[in-house]
């Protein structure tokens, strides 16, 4: 059985993530962000459709499309940092940037992927989002 795998880029920005993944044979078929500056070097330099929309907007229902007919789901989410990284303490909103990690969470427990996929900032692993 030939195993298909579909993978989704939340926070997408520029397509970096997105670009390494399709390196690695990972075929990514969306990446969502609400940068417009990042839409042109996001589908220049990679093969997926870039979505300019606000995760918080975004549900696991709306996943599914990307990942319909796969039999592996990824689902990548490099959420804005600010709030577990040592610069926070120089931001000034950091509750907002904490909303979108729960929408990350919120869209795990939604489209069930197989493999997850985020930012691994050290301080992260202090607090309890998840």
């Amino acid at each position: 059985m030939a195993i298909s795998i579909s993978t989704v880029d939340l926070f997408c920005g520029a397509g970096g993530l997105t670009y390494g993944f399709e390196q690695a044979g990972l075929p990514v078929k969306a990446g969502y962000d609400i940068d417009p500056a990042c839409k042109f070097p996001y589908e220049h330099n990679n093969k997926a459709k870039f979505l300019l929309q606000d995760v918080q907007n975004v549900s696991g229902l709306d996943l599914a499309e990307h990942f319909s007919g796969s039999s592996v789901k990824v689902l990548a989410g490099c959420a804005p940092c600010q709030p577990f990284s040592s610069y926070s303490r120089r931001y000034n909103d950091r509750q907002s940037k904490w909303k979108l990690l729960q929408d990350f969470a919120r869209l795990i427990e939604e489209c069930e992927p197989d493999i997850i996929s985020m930012e691994n900032v050290l301080q992260l692993k202090l607090h309890s989002v998840f």
